[in-house]
């Protein structure tokens, strides 16, 4: 849970002063600790040694009493890691003091509040990535590989909260090897930490774990502005309130599920302050295909708005032949996200597909200089400002095709 400090940003925390440095992603700072939105001030004090990789900031995690362990997504805190929701941040705590709130009387173990987020070392990546593939015995196609290779910086660098793994072979072996290389990599570097395996039916997912605490938390907050293309009726029809058709109620009751499951606290606004209930999976992957049983939400409609799409496919169980046909008979806008990674030689890497995904033609005549697509685009690019050590360049551009194949609907 957050403290909500007061908005002076006095959060009254009893403490011990220190003039010990407090070390985080190889940097060091002396007594006060200033606190970030909610957290006003505290200190650390002597004898505490914090040191951490990644971004964002860290929970304030609520303690009944001093000498039991903190309990933070599943682990405990005594003297072991501690991921933070906020990035990909791993952070070891040593002599960690207990500090009183004279708010609500209760100990509260105030964490670091981070430092920007550690550069992710592209190159690191795809070597572990090779290592594990090997370890694991997956051979991929080269062109699979790219995918693959593409796919996983993605997560890595923020850029997509979720990924969907339909290449490299069938289920159920692809989950198991997509498991294994999870494992294998996780071992070798904390840059893959945050991530997880996803299962929802017969599709297979990877996702970073705080990229998708913030999607969920976005949308339930109504912060982030999504786009409906109704598929149940001829012509389709842009919608923007997706709770006044009669699938949008039942869509949004599918969002609150997924909020249950990765945010505990459901009164706060704040990303940080989400305790995920997924962290430790004895199978190895997340399994959620329960939340379709009982919804006539479609997966394509899911996978939409999980993939991180500005414009979302939506239709009824009861109405896939209607959006096969009002596709199919449709002309579209191809809409691509193209990447170029940075090399650190002299030879340059071609442009990489990012995602992709499809508008009818009729509701997006203004190709990528439509109002949506404009919006879409910036928040990729502020994604693309935190990471172009990793990708040198981003761009969007769409072009037109005459009706498309009902598998398309899942996208990419």
């Amino acid at each position: 849970m957050e403290h909500q400090g007061k908005e002076s940003g006095d959060s009254s925390f009893d403490h011990v002063e220190s003039h010990e440095p407090v070390t985080s992603g190889g940097t060091s700072a002396v007594g006060t600790m200033p606190g970030g939105r909610g957290y006003g001030r505290g200190q650390y004090s002597q004898g505490e040694r914090v040191v951490g990789k990644g971004f964002g900031r860290a929970h304030v995690i609520r303690q009944q009493r001093q000498q039991e362990p903190v309990q933070s997504n599943g682990i405990s805190v005594d003297h072991s890691r501690v991921t933070c929701v906020g990035g990909a941040l791993s952070m070891y705590i040593e002599n960690a003091k207990i500090m009183r709130s004279r708010r609500d009387d209760k100990l509260l173990l105030l964490m670091l509040i981070c430092s920007p987020m550690e550069a992710v070392d592209a190159s690191e990546v795809l070597r572990v990535l090779d290592s594990s593939l090997s370890r694991t015995n997956w051979r991929l196609r080269a062109a699979s590989k790219l995918r693959l290779q593409t796919d996983i910086l993605a997560l890595c660098t923020g850029m997509r909260p979720v990924i969907m793994i339909d290449y490299g072979g069938k289920m159920p072996e692809l989950r198991e090897r997509l498991c294994a290389f999870l494992k294998f990599s996780q071992e070798e570097s904390s840059i893959f930490e945050n991530l997880r395996v996803m299962v929802i039916e017969d599709m297979l997912y990877l996702i970073h774990i705080s990229g998708l605490v913030e999607l969920v938390k976005l949308t339930i907050n109504k912060e982030l502005e999504l786009h409906f293309v109704d598929l149940e009726h001829d012509p389709p029809k842009m919608i923007t309130e997706v709770e006044k058709i009669s699938i949008g109620a039942q869509f949004i009751s599918l969002q609150k599920l997924f909020f249950e499951v990765f945010c505990d606290d459901a009164t706060t606004d704040n990303v940080s302050a989400c305790q995920l209930r997924v962290n430790n999976q004895s199978s190895g992957f997340i399994d959620l295909s329960r939340f379709m049983q009982d919804t006539s939400v479609t997966v394509p409609t899911l996978n939409g708005w999980l993939l991180g799409y500005p414009v979302v496919y939506i239709f009824g169980k009861e109405h896939i032949q209607d959006a096969v046909y009002n596709l199919s008979t449709k002309s579209l806008n191809l809409f691509n996200i193209f990447v170029c990674r940075n090399s650190t030689s002299s030879e340059k890497h071609p442009q990489e597909e990012l995602m992709s995904f499809s508008v009818p033609y009729d509701l997006s005549m203004d190709g990528e200089h439509e109002v949506w697509a404009g919006a879409f685009l910036a928040r990729m690019k502020t994604r693309w400002e935190k990471c172009k050590h990793v990708w040198g360049s981003l761009r969007m551009e769409s072009y037109w095709k005459l009706g498309i194949n009902f598998d398309y609907l899942i996208n990419k």
